[in-house]
């Protein structure tokens, strides 16, 4: 586990630097479109309970297996990526974006944050 008030503070200077916070979260593999609903309350309920002074830019909970760069709309090198699944990491560097695993985030975030 990791500590929820210093991610929240690296977070929030991230975004006073420009960045923009999304979170791009699948649903299950398999399910109902009901299911998915729930899913998504109980992922924005986690992130109101441990994140609560970071304010979202976007939120988007989307079908299992969506490609998330796509998702983003924009050129990924100008985005971080953060996921547990190297095939997501693949195809986000893939289009020159930067991916990390979530266990690397808040050595990124410290970097980023000093200008680095």
């Amino acid at each position: 586990m990791m500590n929820f008030s210093a991610l929240a503070r690296q977070l929030n200077a991230a975004q006073r630097k420009g960045a923009k916070l999304v979170i791009i979260s699948w649903c299950s593999k398999t399910s109902t479109p009901e299911f998915n609903m729930m899913v998504e309350l109980a992922k924005r309920d986690w992130l109101a309970e441990h994140l609560p002074s970071v304010e979202w830019d976007e939120i988007n909970v989307v079908p299992y297996g969506t490609n998330k760069a796509e998702v983003c709309g924009a050129d990924c090198e100008d985005f971080f990526l953060f996921d547990d699944e190297e095939h997501n990491r693949d195809e986000w560097e893939e289009l020159d974006g930067l991916a990390f695993n979530p266990s690397d985030i808040t050595e990124i975030l410290k970097r980023f944050n000093r200008g680095k």
